[in-house]
C-alpha cells in the first residue's frame, strides 16, 4: 500500500520528487523502527503506542523538530491515504502530538552595520552599483519583504506618482 500511496503523492497530488523521497524514506524509517521494536508489519504497525515509541527514538536521536514534525506529516498523510481507502479502520494518528518548534529569534543589524550598506564605497561603479544600493534602499526603507522585493516587476513603479 505504500507504494500505491506514493504513486498517489507523484500523480495526483504532484509532489516534487525530492518531498516524494523523503515521504518514502520517513515511512519505511517507521515500518522499519516498528518491526525491529515491536515486530509489527505492515498496517499493524500503525497502533500509537508504536508511534509514541518511535517519536521518543527521533527525540533522544536529538532531531530538529521540524525534521520530527516531517516524519509525523508523512505518517500522518499515509494513515489519512488509508482511510480514505478504507484500508485502516482507526486513526492511530489522533492521540498522538508533535513537539512544540521553537520560534526563532529575529536577528538585528547593529547602527554601524546599517551605515556600512550606505556606504558608496561598497558599490561597485556605474549602473551595477546604483541598481544594487537602490534594491538595498528600498528593503530598508520601505520594510517589504524580501520575496515581494524579488517579485518586484518595473511595471510596479508608478514613477508619476512616486510610487
Amino acid at each position: 500500500m505504500r507504494e500505491e500511496f506514493l504513486e498517489y503523492l507523484k500523480s495526483e497530488r504532484r509532489y516534487s520528487v525530492h518531498t516524494v523521497e523523503a515521504y518514502e524514506t520517513d515511512l519505511r524509517q517507521f515500518f522499519d523502527f516498528a518491526e525491529d521494536e515491536f515486530e509489527l508489519r505492515g498496517k499493524d504497525a500503525l497502533n500509537a503506542s508504536a508511534i509514541r515509541s518511535w517519536l521518543v527514538l527521533l527525540n533522544e536521536l536529538q532531531l530538529e523538530s521540524k525534521t520530527i514534525h516531517r516524519k509525523l506529516s508523512s505518517l500522518r498523510s499515509f494513515v489519512k491515504y488509508l482511510r480514505a481507502h478504507d484500508q485502516l479502520e482507526k486513526d492511530p494518528m489522533v492521540k498522538i502530538k508533535a513537539p512544540k518548534i521553537p520560534k526563532r529569534v529575529p536577528v538585528f543589524l547593529d547602527e554601524r552595520s546599517v551605515a556600512a550598506l550606505f556606504d558608496e564605497k561598497i558599490y561597485p561603479e556605474g549602473w551595477e552599483g546604483k541598481r544594487d544600493r537602490l534594491i538595498v534602499t528600498l528593503f530598508y526603507e520601505s520594510g517589504i519583504r524580501l520575496s515581494e522585493l524579488i517579485a518586484l516587476n518595473h511595471r510596479d513603479v508608478d514613477q508619476s506618482g512616486r510610487l
